[in-house]
C-alpha cells in the first residue's frame, strides 16, 4: 500500500476553489503515478487507460493507494478512510525501464 497526501500548500491547489478547496484529479493521478514509480523503479508506466473519480479529496487527508498488476496494466484504487475516492489503470510497457 502507498499512503501520501497533499498539502494545503501544493501550487496545483492556488485558486482552485479558494473557500472549498479540493485537489484537482490530475494532481492525484500525478501524484498516484509517481509514488508508484518510487516503488516499482523498473516498471515502465507509459500513460493512463483509465481513470474514474468517485470522490472528492481535500488538501491534507491522508490517501491510500492499492496497487494490483494485472494483464489489463496496473489497476490502482485510492481511498481517503473508507471513502473510495479514485480507480483507474495505468498502463505499462512490456520492457522493464532501464
Amino acid at each position: 500500500m502507498i499512503e501520501f497526501l497533499i498539502h494545503a500548500q501544493h501550487p496545483s491547489l492556488e485558486g482552485h476553489f479558494p473557500q472549498y478547496p479540493l485537489v484537482p484529479g490530475v494532481t492525484l493521478l500525478e501524484e498516484i503515478m509517481a509514488r508508484t514509480q518510487d516503488e516499482w523503479p523498473n516498471l515502465n508506466i507509459t500513460g493512463i487507460k483509465r481513470a474514474k473519480f468517485t470522490h472528492e479529496l481535500k488538501p491534507d487527508q491522508i490517501v491510500h493507494v492499492m496497487i494490483d498488476h494485472s494483464d489489463q496494466g496496473l489497476k490502482f484504487t485510492c481511498h481517503y478512510g473508507a471513502t473510495l475516492i479514485a480507480t483507474g489503470i495505468f498502463n505499462i510497457a512490456q520492457e522493464p525501464k532501464l
